[in-house]
């Protein structure tokens, strides 16, 4: 997986446990990479069978590709590579833990953040017809087309809540999206995409406030399982 920072990641226990329960005899390794040094690594990268891409390489990685699936073309975004082909298996994971909460994405969703995962989160939702709010630290920067608030600015009740922030992961496990206000929002689902650590201060808060609530966990599992249907035929 390349990526940079990548001392909190989960994913060589997860890829290694499931190489382990499919009997294949396979290694994942972690190649952080420093930001403006992508470009040099490309003869590198072509030796690997397959490789993760995480924050924050997601779309500069598009350059990388031969070739977009049908998902990370849409996206804009890719965090799965195959002989050069570009693969999006991020929303298998988000569809399925949005289903997993009990939740959807056709109501009233705040969207927390509009970088590689919140766009895809954001294109998701419109896609399948969700009513979405998205919520920035600089609503300039969000495509006119879309609903998008300051984090200060976020207000009202929502079905669903989904947070692609950075805020809160470990280890500034004490934070919120920068100027969130939670009292001005209420909803009746929220999901995290952090898993570490497991229970963010945005998911206490909003489960002491009575929502049901899911961190990243599931998210990164799923992906994981299908970056490896990918890699593995």
């Amino acid at each position: 997986m390349i990526g940079y920072p990548l001392g909190h990641s989960l994913s060589p226990q997860i890829h290694g446990e499931l190489f382990k329960q499919r009997g294949i005899e396979a290694t994942y390794t972690l190649c952080p990479i420093e930001p403006n040094e992508l470009r040099s690594y490309y003869d590198k990268l072509d030796k690997f069978d397959g490789f993760n891409v995480t924050i924050p390489y997601k779309k500069e990685i598009l350059d990388y590709c031969a070739s977009l699936s049908s998902d990370a073309a849409y996206f804009g975004a890719v965090n799965c590579v195959k002989d050069r082909v570009g693969y999006n298996t991020d929303v298998i994971g988000l569809r399925l833990s949005v289903e997993a909460l009990g939740a959807n994405l056709k109501g009233r969703v705040l969207l927390l953040g509009y970088g590689g995962a919140g766009v895809m989160a954001a294109k998701e939702t419109l896609r399948q017809g969700g009513d979405l709010t998205v919520a920035v630290r600089d609503a300039t920067k969000v495509p006119h087309d879309l609903n998008a608030v300051t984090f200060d600015q976020a207000r009202g009740e929502y079905d669903l809540i989904i947070n692609t922030t950075p805020a809160g992961m470990s280890p500034n496990i004490n934070l919120l999206p920068d100027g969130l206000l939670l009292t001005q929002v209420e909803a009746a689902h929220v999901l995290d995409i952090i898993y570490n650590p497991k229970e963010t201060l945005l998911l206490q808060k909003m489960r002491e406030r009575g929502s049901k609530t899911l961190n990243g966990e599931l998210m990164l599992l799923e992906q994981a399982k299908e970056s490896q249907r990918l890699w593995l035929d």
